[in-house]
């Protein structure tokens, strides 16, 4: 009964600070949850810090990747291009939160939360119907650069990019 009350109670909370604009109503929730969390509240949390940036870089020409990070899609079937004079097609953000890793969407229909802070993710690229997976150790590095020649090349630095 009591966890009853208090889900009764987070649904109306939460209900209240979407109406107030606190928290958009599109949020992801973390996979496996079936209700309203302090999950979703998380995800509002301004005090972040940066765990790991993917760089797409050199070599993608009108390419369709999609990306997963422990299992959670993040982009899907999404067209990049590398830029010339940056040499830089995309990026992606993962950032911790009171706990929590939080990746921020591409619109502005919120975030999509990667579950609890760890020291280890793997990161999946769907490219030309092939899919590649990168662990990555996060005490190793926070910068993944993915390149593209013949085959997909990914490299983890903890040397910050320099982009013009």
């Amino acid at each position: 009964m009591e966890t009853h009350v208090l889900r009764t109670y987070t649904m109306a909370l939460l209900a209240m600070m979407t109406l107030c604009g606190h928290i958009p109503t599109s949020l992801k929730r973390e996979k496996g949850a079936d209700s309203p969390s302090a999950v979703d509240y998380v995800q509002q949390n301004d005090s972040s810090t940066a765990v790991l940036t993917v760089f797409f870089t050199k070599g993608f020409k009108s390419d369709t990747i999609s990306v997963d990070i422990d299992d959670v899609s993040l982009i899907h079937d999404h067209v990049i291009n590398t830029e010339w004079s940056t040499e830089l097609a995309d990026a992606i953000s993962i950032h911790s939160r009171a706990g929590f890793l939080v990746v921020n969407n591409r619109s502005d229909t919120g975030a999509t939360t990667l579950g609890r802070a760890r020291a280890e993710l793997v990161v999946r690229l769907s490219h030309k119907r092939r899919s590649y997976s990168f662990p990555v150790d996060l005490k190793k590095g926070k910068y993944l650069f993915i390149s593209l020649k013949d085959t997909l090349h990914f490299e983890l630095s903890n040397r910050q990019p320099f982009f013009d």
